[in-house]
């Protein structure tokens, strides 16, 4: 029952990382994963990121675990270093969500309609505006896609909300060259709440965060480097176990 504890801990700790640092980098690299929050402990980790995939590595309750995300086989693994354990899951398929969509915004899935309808300025941007839909879901999303950079800068949603950004300049974050961009997001009743995020210019990934509610995420000590595989292997001596299942009936 613990190690079920523990995994379900583990999952819910890997969402609160930074969720760019998770794909979509130019390059390789490492970084100190921190989050902060108040009335909160803060939130260390690790992380290493290629093309291959993820590894995450921090504590809970003392203990050191590593998570590891292997997006093109569907795996994810969580590794106990003191039990010298793991086990291992199958993960949905989410090599659509990881992988770049060459130029469009939307994720190459089969239940999602993503149309180019015209290009378009926002403010000093070159954009592209594009209309997205799913299956099965009432109403359409317009997206202002800014190609270059590879984000939305602007989104209608279905439901009234808006999602906006606006390019303040250029910053430093921990020594590297970085975009900041302040966002609104605007509520059908007029309620606007803001929050702002920083761009690594090199790499093209989200490296500090703060959302409306005051809570940061950020990437520290980041290093450019080159992938190494050992990252996503099971070390030697260390022994697979089955996640504990309940003898409970699926309930939908």
């Amino acid at each position: 029952m613990r190690t079920a504890i523990i995994f379900l801990a583990v999952s819910l700790y890997l969402s609160l990382a930074p969720h760019a640092a998770t794909a979509g980098a130019k390059k390789p690299f490492t970084a100190t994963t921190v989050q902060m929050m108040r009335n909160a402990a803060d939130q260390h980790g690790n992380i290493y990121v290629s093309d291959q995939g993820m590894r995450f590595e921090f504590k809970e309750n003392g203990r050191d675990v590593v998570q590891i995300i292997l997006p093109e086989q569907n795996i994810m693994r969580v590794l106990f270093l003191a039990d010298k354990i793991y086990m291992e899951v199958q993960t949905p398929n989410n090599k659509a969500s990881m992988a770049d969509n060459k130029g469009a915004p939307c994720p190459k899935i089969p239940a999602m309609t993503c149309t180019k309808i015209s290009v378009d300025k926002f403010g000093e941007l070159d954009v592209e505006r594009w209309t997205q839909s799913m299956k099965g879901v009432q109403g359409v999303s317009t997206l202002w896609w800014e190609p270059k950079r590879k984000m939305v800068v602007r989104q209608h949603y279905p439901d009234g909300r808006i999602m906006q950004l606006s390019l303040v300049g250029n910053v430093d974050h921990y020594g590297r060259a970085a975009e900041r961009w302040n966002i609104s997001y605007a509520q059908p009743n007029g309620q606007v709440v803001k929050a702002h995020r920083l761009v690594d210019t090199d790499l093209g990934i989200i490296v500090y965060e703060r959302d409306p509610s005051g809570m940061t995420r950020e990437l520290r000590n980041l290093k450019v480097v080159t992938g190494d595989p050992a990252w996503f292997k099971v070390p030697n001596g260390f022994t697979r176990v089955e996640q504990p299942q309940t003898n409970k009936p699926a309930q939908q």
